[in-house]
C-alpha cells in the first residue's frame, strides 16, 4: 500500500479518527475514575482521622482527669503522714485500672520514694527525679504534661508518661503523680484503623517521633526529620503528598488538643494507581477492540469504494505509456462516472494534439539545435568578455609588466590619503632610471623589460609593505609613503633606493649597472593635491639629474621658480619664432697658412630683453629642455642654408656654412628628412653645408645615430665633430663615425701654450686626424701665439676672436674683402 494512495489515506483517516475517539474516551474515563478513587480514599482517610482523633482525645482527657482527681484526694494530701504503703499501692492500682491501655501508675515523692500500682519490683538506683517528665511536671505547676517516647529503665520497653505534681494541705509540693503508657499498647488501639489495604494511621509526639502505628511500624523514628515543622505549617491545610520509605503517600494530619500530639493518616498512592489500572483496563480493552472492528470494517468498505478508481488508474497508466486507444466503460457512483467520461474526453483531445505535437517536435528539435549552438557561442563570448573585463580592470589599475600599481591607481590612493589624513604627513618619491634607454637600444626591449621587473622586485624588497610602489611610465617609478613623522624617515628610504643600484642587475646571464635620479616631495608641505605633489616630485627628480644623476633631491621652491622661468622662456621662444626675432651671426673659419676665409659657423642670437646676447648656450639648453630645439633648428637650417646658397652664388670660391645640431634633434626619427627638406627648400648645394655634432650625441642610441649620420654623409653634407677631446670616447668616434672635420675643443687651445702636456695633446690630435684623412679646425684662437703654434703643427683651419668675432650677415662683406667684386658688394649692401 503506497503512502500517497487513496486506500492508504482513507484507512489512515479512519484509523486516526478512531484513535482520537478512543483517546478522548479513555482520557475522560481515566480522569473520572481517578477522581472517584481519590475522593473515596480521601473520605475514608478523613473519617478514620476524625474517629481516631476523638478516641485519643477522649483517652488522654480521661487520663488527665484521673491524675487531677487523684492529686486532690486526701490520701495524697497526707502522704507525708503515717500511711500504709500497701494501702497506697492499692489506691494507685485502683485508679490505674480506670485508665484504659495504661501500664502502671506511680507516685514519686521529693525524697525519691516511689509507690506503684500495680506494684513492681523497683531496681536499685532508680530515681524518678532525674526523669524528664518529673522535671517538666514540677515546672508545669499543676498542669498535666506528656513526655516524649523513651526507653523504660525497669521494663526496657518504649513508653510515654503523663505526669502532674501534687501538694500537701499547706500547698507545698509533695511529689509527682505519673501514669505510664506502653507504646505497643497504644499501637494496638490504632491497629484496626486502616485506609484501604496499604494505608495506615500514626500517632506522633510533639517533636515528630512515631509513638503508635500498626504492627509497631517505625515506632521511635522521626520519619519527617527536618520537614516536621513544615507539616505543622498552616499553608499545607492539614494534608500533603510525602515519600515514606521510598513510597508515595498522601497524608492528612491533625493535632490532639490535650497534649499537642499529632495524628496522621496515610493513603498509598501506589494502591490508588493499582486500583485505577484495575478499573480502567476493561474500558481500554473494550475501546481497542471496538477500534479494531471499526477499522477492519472501514478498510473493506474503502476497498470496495475505490475499486472503480483502481480500474480507471490502470487505464490512465496505459494512456501514460502511449496507448491512446483505451476507453473507459466503468459504471459506478456519479463521481466515478463523471471522471470516466472526462477521461475519455481527455484521451480524444490527446489523440488530436499528439499529431500536432509530433509535427511541432521536429521543428522544435531543429530550433533547439540552433539555440544550443547559439548558447554555446554566447557562453564562449561571455567567458571571453568576463576575462577581458577582468583584464581591463587589472590593466586600469596595475602595470602589466611589473605587477605594480599604475599611475591611475597611485593617484587614486594619493588623493584618498590626502583627503582622509588631514593631520598627518606623507611623501612621494619620484624615481627615473638613468640612461635606461641605452639598454633597450643595445639589448632590445625584452631584456629591458626583464631589467624593469628586477628593479620593481628590488623596490618591493626595500620599501616596507605599508608603503605604496607604482610604475607610471617606461622607466619611471613612484613610491608613496604615508604617515611619516619626520624627514629622517623619507631620507632613509631615499638612501636605500639609491643604494640598491650599487649592485649590478643580472638577467639572462647579463649584468647591467644602473643608477637612478630620485625626487622627493612632501604633503601637505609642498602641496595639497595629488597633481601638485607629483609635479613637484618630478621637478625634484629632474634637479637630481642636473646634479649628476645617481642621487636624490628634495623639492624646494627654487626648483619651482626655475620651472616657471623655463615656461616663460618657452613661451617667449615660441613668440620669437613666430615674430622672427631670432638672428643668425656668422663666425668665419680661416685657412691657417694664408688666413683666407674657408667657411663660416652659423650662430643663433635672440634679440630679447630677457635673454643675454652673450649666452647663446643658455638659449640652446632652454630650447632642448622645453622641446623647442627641433623647430628652432629647422629655422636655423632654413636661413643658414639660404645664406649658403646666396653667398656661394656670388663668391669667387666655395664658402662652407656649418650649423650646430642638438642631440635631441638627431634622435628624432625624422631628422634626416628635416635636413634634406631644408636643403631642397633653400636650393643649396649640399657640399656647401656642414652639420656640427658633439660627442654627447653618440652617448645614447649610438647605432641609430651613426646610421643617420651615414645617410647625411651620402647626401654630400659635411659632418663636423665639435668640442673634440671633451668627451669620453673621442678616438673611437674618429674611427667609427662618418665625419669630415674635427674641431679641437677650446680648452686645449687655451692651455696648449701653458702646458707641454696640453701642447703635445693638441699636436697629436692634429696629426692623428690628418693620418685618417680628416681636416682639423681649432676653436677659440684668441692670440697670435696660439695661431703660430697651430700653424707650426699644420692645423688646417682656425676659428676665434684672433681672426674675427661672430658678425651679422651684413658685415660679411668686410670680412671677405671682396671689394673688387661690385656684384657682391651690392648684394651685401642690400642686406
Amino acid at each position: 500500500m503506497r503512502l500517497n494512495s487513496i486506500k492508504f489515506i482513507a484507512t489512515a483517516l479512519i484509523f486516526g479518527l478512531g484513535m482520537v475517539t478512543i483517546f478522548i474516551f479513555s482520557y475522560l474515563t481515566y480522569i473520572n475514575t481517578m477522581a472517584n478513587l481519590e475522593e473515596k480514599y480521601h473520605k475514608e482517610s478523613a473519617l478514620v482521622l476524625k474517629h481516631t482523633l476523638l478516641s485519643f482525645q477522649n483517652q488522654f482527657e480521661s487520663t488527665e482527669k484521673v491524675l487531677n482527681i487523684l492529686a486532690e484526694t486526701g490520701e495524697l494530701k497526707l502522704i507525708n503522714s503515717a500511711i500504709d504503703k500497701q494501702s497506697l499501692n492499692s489506691l494507685l492500682e485502683r485508679f490505674q485500672k480506670t485508665v484504659p491501655n495504661s501500664r502502671v501508675m506511680q507516685i514519686c515523692l521529693k525524697d525519691g520514694q516511689v509507690y506503684m500500682g500495680p506494684w513492681m519490683q523497683i531496681p536499685p538506683g532508680y530515681d524518678p527525679r532525674k526523669k524528664e517528665w518529673y522535671i517538666q511536671a514540677l515546672q508545669a505547676k499543676g498542669a498535666v504534661v506528656w513526655s516524649e517516647p523513651y526507653l523504660d529503665y525497669m521494663t526496657q520497653r518504649i513508653i510515654i508518661t503523663a505526669a502532674r505534681q501534687f501538694t500537701t494541705p499547706s500547698g507545698d509540693i509533695a511529689g509527682v503523680l505519673a501514669i505510664d503508657f506502653d507504646v505497643n499498647t497504644i499501637s494496638n488501639v490504632i491497629s484496626n484503623s486502616q485506609i484501604g489495604e496499604n494505608g495506615f494511621v500514626m500517632l506522633l509526639s510533639r517533636n515528630g517521633t512515631v509513638i503508635a502505628n500498626k504492627d509497631d511500624y517505625m515506632i521511635g523514628e522521626r520519619i519527617f526529620g527536618a520537614d516536621f515543622q513544615n507539616l505543622l505549617n498552616s499553608k499545607y491545610n492539614g494534608e500533603l503528598d510525602y515519600t515514606i520509605k521510598n513510597l508515595q503517600y498522601h497524608l492528612k494530619f491533625d493535632t490532639i488538643r490535650r497534649n499537642g500530639m499529632i495524628l496522621v493518616t496515610a493513603i498509598s498512592r501506589a494502591e490508588i494507581n493499582d486500583n485505577l489500572f484495575k478499573a480502567f483496563f476493561p474500558v481500554l480493552s473494550t475501546g481497542i477492540a471496538c477500534l479494531f472492528i471499526f477499522c477492519v470494517g472501514a478498510y473493506f468498505l474503502t476497498l470496495k469504494a475505490i475499486a472503480p478508481l483502481k480500474k480507471l488508474v490502470s487505464l490512465m497508466k496505459l494512456a501514460q505509456n502511449g496507448d491512446y486507444g483505451v476507453r473507459s466503460n466503468i459504471k459506478a457512483y456519479d463521481e466515478i462516472n463523471s471522471l470516466s467520461n472526462s477521461f475519455n474526453s481527455m484521451i480524444d483531445s490527446i489523440r488530436k494534439r499528439d499529431k500536432a505535437l509530433k509535427e511541432l517536435n521536429s521543428e522544435l528539435a531543429n530550433t533547439q539545435e540552433i539555440l544550443k549552438c547559439n548558447l554555446n557561442e554566447m557562453e564562449q563570448s561571455q567567458r571571453i568578455l568576463k576575462a577581458s573585463e577582468e583584464r581591463i580592470k587589472h590593466l586600469a589599475y596595475y602595470d602589466s609588466l611589473t605587477g605594480l600599481s599604475n599611475r591611475e591607481r597611485l593617484i587614486k590612493k594619493l588623493k584618498q590619503a590626502i583627503e582622509e589624513n588631514i593631520n598627518t604627513s606623507g611623501a612621494v618619491i619620484y624615481i627615473d632610471l638613468d640612461n635606461f634607454k641605452k639598454i633597450n637600444d643595445t639589448m632590445g626591449h625584452t631584456v629591458g623589460d626583464k631589467v624593469l621587473i628586477e628593479v620593481a622586485r628590488r623596490f618591493n624588497n626595500t620599501v616596507d609593505y605599508e608603503n605604496y610602489t607604482a610604475r607610471i611610465g617606461g622607466d619611471e617609478f613612484i613610491i608613496f609613503i604615508n604617515g611619516i613623522t619626520s624627514m629622517d624617515t623619507v631620507v632613509e628610504v631615499a638612501d636605500k633606493l639609491v643604494k640598491i643600484f650599487k649592485e649590478p642587475l643580472a638577467t639572462d646571464s647579463k649584468s647591467f649597472n644602473l643608477t637612478a635620479s630620485i625626487g622627493v616631495a612632501l604633503f601637505p608641505l609642498h602641496g595639497s593635491t595629488a597633481e601638485e605633489i607629483l609635479k613637484k616630485a618630478d621637478m625634484a627628480m629632474y634637479k637630481a639629474k642636473e646634479k649628476g644623476k645617481n642621487c636624490y633631491q628634495v623639492f624646494d621652491e627654487s626648483m619651482h621658480a626655475e620651472i616657471i622661468l623655463k615656461v616663460n622662456l618657452e613661451n617667449e621662444m615660441r613668440q620669437a619664432l613666430k615674430a622672427d626675432q631670432f638672428t643668425l651671426y656668422y663666425q668665419p673659419q680661416y685657412n691657417t697658412p694664408d688666413k683666407s676665409i674657408y667657411g663660416m659657423e652659423a650662430l643663433l642670437r635672440w634679440d630679447s630683453p630677457s635673454i643675454d646676447q652673450g649666452a647663446p648656450l643658455d638659449i640652446i639648453k632652454a630650447a632642448e629642455e622645453t622641446g623647442m630645439i627641433v623647430d628652432i633648428e629647422k629655422w636655423v637650417m632654413k636661413n643658414a642654408f639660404t645664406f649658403a646658397r646666396e653667398i656661394n652664388a656670388i663668391a669667387d670660391k666655395d664658402i662652407k656654412i656649418s650649423v650646430n645640431i642638438s642631440p635631441v634633434h638627431i634622435m628624432q626619427s625624422d631628422f634626416v628628412g628635416n635636413v634634406w627638406n631644408s636643403i631642397i627648400e633653400a636650393g643649396v648645394d649640399p657640399g656647401f653645408i656642414g652639420l656640427e655634432i658633439t660627442e654627447t650625441v653618440m652617448m645614447e642610441s649610438f647605432a641609430s645615430n651613426k646610421k643617420k649620420l651615414e645617410e647625411i654623409k651620402k647626401l654630400g653634407i659635411n659632418i663636423y665633430l665639435d668640442d673634440f677631446g671633451s668627451g669620453y670616447s673621442s678616438l673611437n668616434y674618429l674611427q667609427n663615425l662618418p665625419i669630415d672635420y674635427v674641431k679641437i675643443d677650446k680648452i686645449f687651445v687655451d692651455n696648449m701654450l701653458n702646458s707641454d702636456r696640453d701642447g703635445r695633446i693638441t699636436a697629436t690630435i692634429v696629426e692623428l686626424a690628418h693620418n685618417i684623412g680628416l681636416k682639423v679646425i681649432a676653436e677659440g684662437v684668441e692670440r697670435e701665439e696660439q695661431y703660430n703654434f697651430l700653424n707650426l703643427y699644420k692645423c688646417d683651419i682656425i676659428q676665434g676672436y684672433y681672426m674675427s668675432k661672430p658678425v651679422p650677415r651684413g658685415e660679411v662683406l668686410k670680412l671677405l674683402k671682396f671689394t673688387t667684386n661690385n656684384c657682391l658688394e651690392q648684394y651685401l649692401t642690400d642686406w
